[in-house]
């Protein structure tokens, strides 16, 4: 055995050594043509956090191919919401300039082209796709002047990269989401000194032709609410997740009313830390697709909510936590996509592709694909460690 005084220890077992062999991975979405972005923080390349897709035919390669980019917002410092997929192509947010660029999903290629100016000192997160007026509607955080940065939901022109500001007021905002039909903008708000998942608002504003926002209404929160991750459903009907009875529950607004679509002793949400957060999803025939956590058990479970009857079915997965949730149609297949991970399993892009929600409700844990793992590394038991630092063991 090595002997060494306390503190001189020289421990063979390195930061690098434990951060090297695994990746951060992130918030897949599935595109229309059925292919699967996700985002990945490497270690190895200094932290950098890669775009990547799965294309339709399981084909895996990175968008972002150049080391000079880095996929991730300073906008309330904590990340998330750096990305969003329309149509063919991805539009992030560059870490160094805080630029907003296009990557094209059609392109061998994956060519970047910028959107906003350079040197702006504004940042963006948490964008929307408004293709009906050929713009994105995201979080805007200006730095051009002196003292608090301003947040404002922005809107950011595809073809000049022109930036107009539609509603600020308070302090900080968040998850601006666009209803299907584009006349309505339902957005998150919320002041100094609460932090989101303290005191938080709901509010929803109407879209005029020209883009505008008018006769603005709060929908949900205030003092002791917190409110977070408003969704439209495909009839325009407006869901979002509320603490107002103590767990974080999901809701609906009926006739400017909060309505409780499931009502839980669980939380069907978590602390709004980071932009862009799914935790639940409508899926095609109306019903919910949520991820949730019961005090009453180890871990997260995944589950199917009758949106009209509240009954919730819990789903076969081999995993017990989950990222953010992801759901389209392609074809005739209905595409379900998250980052799952377990005490036995280490976390991964996890695929499942079924044919119906009924099937969805049917499947089995041996259904889902890991297409990306986070670790090549495996648990170790403590004789098997001993010969890396064989000279320290007894």
């Amino acid at each position: 055995m090595t002997e060494a005084p306390v503190g001189d220890w020289k421990s063979p077992i390195s930061s690098e050594l434990i951060v090297s062999q695994s990746i951060r991975l992130g918030s897949p979405i599935i595109a229309q043509d059925g292919s699967l972005v996700w985002s990945e923080g490497r270690p190895t390349e200094g932290g950098r956090q890669v775009l990547v897709r799965r294309t339709s035919d399981g084909q895996i390669e990175d968008i972002l191919s150049d080391p000079a980019f880095n996929a991730r917002t300073r906008v309330h410092e904590y990340g998330g919401g750096e990305y969003v997929v329309s149509k063919d192509a991805v539009y992030f947010s560059n870490f160094k300039d805080q630029r907003l660029y296009k990557a094209s999903l059609t392109s061998k290629t994956c060519d970047l082209q910028p959107l906003t100016a350079e040197d702006s000192k504004l940042r963006f997160a948490d964008a929307v796709a408004d293709l009906k007026r050929n713009r994105l509607i995201l979080v805007c955080e200006d730095h051009s002047k002196e003292g608090e940065a301003v947040n404002t939901i922005s809107s950011v022109d595809l073809d000049s990269g022109k930036t107009a500001v539609l509603a600020g007021s308070h302090d900080f905002v968040a998850a601006p989401r666009l209803s299907p039909d584009g006349s309505q903008l339902a957005w998150v708000a919320w002041d100094h000194p609460n932090m989101p998942w303290d005191d938080s608002m709901l509010y929803v504003a109407q879209v005029a032709t020209d883009g505008s926002l008018s006769s603005t209404r709060k929908v949900a929160g205030g003092k002791d609410e917190s409110v977070s991750q408003p969704v439209w459903t495909p009839k325009n009907e407006l869901l979002f997740i509320s603490d107002c009875t103590g767990w974080w529950n999901i809701y609906r607004e009926v006739s400017g009313k909060a309505e409780a679509v499931v009502t839980r002793a669980a939380e069907f949400a978590g602390p709004a830390w980071m932009f862009g957060s799914r935790s639940y999803q409508v899926l095609p025939d109306g019903r919910l697709l949520v991820e949730y956590a019961d005090p009453a058990r180890a871990g997260g479970s995944l589950a199917v909510v009758d949106s009209v009857s509240g009954t919730l079915i819990d789903l076969h997965t081999p995993f017990t936590s989950f990222g953010s949730l992801s759901v389209a149609e392609v074809g005739d297949k209905l595409l379900v996509a998250t980052v799952g991970g377990s005490s036995q399993k280490p976390s991964a892009v996890a695929l499942l592709e079924v044919g119906s929600v009924d099937e969805l409700i049917k499947s089995e844990a041996h259904q889902w694909q890991s297409i990306r793992l986070s670790t090549k590394s495996q648990a170790r038991s403590a004789t098997s460690l001993c010969s890396v630092i064989s000279p320290y063991c007894d």
